[in-house]
């Protein structure tokens, strides 16, 4: 079996099968742990190896290769430690992203523009959403 056919069997066993995981672990580099630190930020403690066998793989990476050749780009890929809710927008391919996590404005725009900087959003998102003083998006059942 292919490494995408593993992949995808493996990602069906739990109950999530989508293609665009799929394809993201794919071209992601994974990790075998030997030793689990106790915290995740413990690096000292952490044993890991990069392996192509995704059968043997306990972890993905935000490191993006490209044919098994590292690019030295990355993907983001958050623990996020918060109720998360990814809603498809009426434009294909995009998303809104809903986090369960108060915080004042003035921390709110430096995460905006930090989106921004990275990519993420869109700086012109970010300039309205400054002038309203809120981030807005469409209601999930309001279509374009």
């Amino acid at each position: 079996m292919t490494t995408m056919g593993r992949i995808v069997s493996l990602v069906h066993k739990i109950g999530f099968l989508d293609e665009r995981l799929t394809n993201f672990i794919a071209t992601s580099n994974v990790y075998r742990i030997l030793k689990w630190a106790q915290h995740s930020e413990d690096l000292d403690q952490d044993r890991r190896y990069l392996t192509s066998d995704i059968e043997d793989a306990d972890v993905v990476a935000s490191s993006y290769n490209s044919y098994g050749f590292n690019t030295g780009l990355h993907r983001p890929v958050l623990d996020i430690d918060l109720d998360i809710v990814v809603v498809p927008s009426s434009t294909p391919g995009h998303h809104h992203l809903y986090i369960d996590k108060l915080m004042t404005w003035e921390r709110y725009a430096k995460l905006l523009q930090a989106l921004a900087d990275a990519g993420i959003v869109q700086q012109g998102f970010v300039n309205v959403s400054l002038q309203r003083g809120a981030t807005m998006v469409r209601l999930p059942w309001v279509k374009k």
